[in-house]
């Protein structure tokens, strides 16, 4: 847990931002959810607008999304070297930020 509230690099925490942030990553494929995560894929079928604003009624799990992709800045990533079938795998970040290459 980090010891301050959830906000974008410039201390803004907007609703607007965010939503747009999540939208662009999901739709990049730069954020992805597991099908098998039914709860949350409701709440995202729920998130509408009304007179042009979002709703903010039972989107605790969007909310939660959106303050996880405002504070990655601090994500910390740890290397581990892990046995998997005999043979030794390492995993480190791939250099354009899409994933994670094995060696």
């Amino acid at each position: 847990m980090i010891g301050q509230r959830a906000t974008f690099p410039d201390g803004t925490n907007g609703l607007e931002a965010g939503v747009a942030e999540m939208l662009d990553r999901m739709q990049t494929g730069r954020l992805k959810v597991f099908s098998t995560l039914s709860d949350w894929w409701e709440e995202f079928r729920m998130y509408h607008r009304k007179d042009g604003l979002i709703v903010k009624m039972r989107d605790d799990l969007m909310s939660a999304t959106r303050y996880a992709m405002m504070m990655r800045r601090f994500a910390e990533v740890q290397f581990k070297t892990v046995q998997a079938t005999g043979r030794s795998f390492s995993a480190q970040p791939r250099n354009d930020g899409l994933g994670w290459l094995g060696s």
